[in-house]
């Protein structure tokens, strides 16, 4: 396929994504901004924001940032009606949680080996 063709494809379904009949729930196209925008921001300071004294390991980082990005797609899937996208979303977000919490307990253990006399 060639990149127009598929530049092409990527306008037509921003368009149906923007045309498409939202439900009570869904949020308008500056509200889903705004909240990808808040999201972000909260990833940026769970980066540089300490966790129980020290930085947040990587695990933690990529967790949060995946914990996030499956919040934003699920609620996109909704927006658009996509099951599909929403089921992507929501193993995005238990994904990220997961690997939140693999470096919550490697951040509990190097805590733990630290306070040894």
């Amino acid at each position: 396929m060639a990149a127009h063709d598929r530049r092409r494809q990527a306008a037509k379904r921003v368009l149906r994504i923007e045309a498409a009949p939202r439900g009570e729930a869904a949020l308008s196209k500056p509200r889903r901004h705004e909240q990808a925008r808040n999201d972000l921001e909260a990833v940026r300071m769970a980066q540089s924001t300490t966790m129980k004294g020290d930085r947040m390991n990587q695990d933690q980082i990529k967790g949060t940032a995946k914990e996030v990005a499956g919040k934003v797609q699920k609620k996109v899937g909704e927006a658009v009606d996509s099951t599909e996208q929403e089921a992507k979303g929501l193993a995005k977000e238990v994904e990220g949680k997961t690997q939140k919490e693999i470096g919550n307990a490697e951040e509990t253990l190097k805590d733990a080996e630290n306070r040894k006399p």
